[in-house]
């Protein structure tokens, strides 16, 4: 995925923009998630940059604890296992609109009893899957998420906030404009390889006049199967949530 020029978060208190990559199982208070990407959140990190994240939940983000579910080594679950990469750490090759591209490769994959998590070529660390159910990640999942995800409040006339998904820029406006997260790949148990994800997939977006997202499955170039998402909320289009 890139990592994009610093999104614009409206209130560093309470609001933030992420993209990741994302495995769960379940529905509701019962589903389980493991997260990987890059985010801006002035709560979590005291600045507005973008930094490496990992969470998980066990519950359907009901509540936050150790071995429940939390952000990076806020709480026990996340076995750190590089001498390198931290959760947390803050991303210094970040991509400008219209200039230099730079490309965060992530990874999460389930070996033997843990789900280990990758950044660039290195494994990261792990959550162990005693953390989670049978019928939840406990033995794989059953859907893969990419995407960019905000957390965004209304203002005091009601009006949704201006914090940027991706760089800003619409999906719509592509290369080297808007956000993406390119070379999307899926683990199949069946041959334990690596494999394009089908023409069933699809791509969803709450609001596409504040955000939007344009994608190319199976693409047949370097690229592979990419998509271009992002947008800069609140605008004449787009106002209330």
């Amino acid at each position: 995925m890139v990592l994009t020029c610093v999104p614009f978060v409206c209130s560093y208190l309470t609001e933030y923009s992420l993209a990741q990559l994302a495995v769960h199982k379940g529905e509701g208070s019962s589903e389980e998630r493991i997260e990987v990407g890059w985010q801006v959140s002035r709560s979590l990190y005291g600045d507005s940059y973008p930094h490496l994240f990992v969470y998980y939940t066990t519950n359907g983000d009901t509540s936050r604890g150790d071995n429940i579910g939390g952000y990076n080594l806020d709480v026990q679950g996340f076995v750190q296992f590089s001498r390198y990469i931290f959760p947390g750490d803050r991303l210094t090759e970040v991509s400008t609109v219209g200039g230099a591209q730079y490309v965060m490769y992530v990874r999460i994959e389930l070996i033997e009893d843990e789900w280990w998590i990758k950044v660039h070529d290195e494994w990261v660390g792990y959550y162990p899957r005693t953390l989670f159910s049978s019928r939840g990640l406990r033995d794989g999942a059953s859907v893969i998420d990419w995407g960019g995800e905000v957390l965004v409040y209304e203002d005091e006339n009601g009006n949704m906030s201006e914090t940027d998904m991706g760089s800003g820029e619409l999906g719509s406006q592509s290369y080297p404009q808007a956000a993406y997260i390119r070379n999307i790949k899926t683990l199949r148990t069946d041959c334990d390889c690596e494999a394009e994800p089908n023409l069933t997939e699809y791509s969803t977006v709450d609001n596409s006049n504040c955000y939007s997202v344009r994608d190319r499955f199976d693409s047949g170039n370097v690229w592979g199967s990419y998509f271009y998402f992002g947008g800069p909320g609140y605008n004449r289009y787009c106002a209330r949530l």
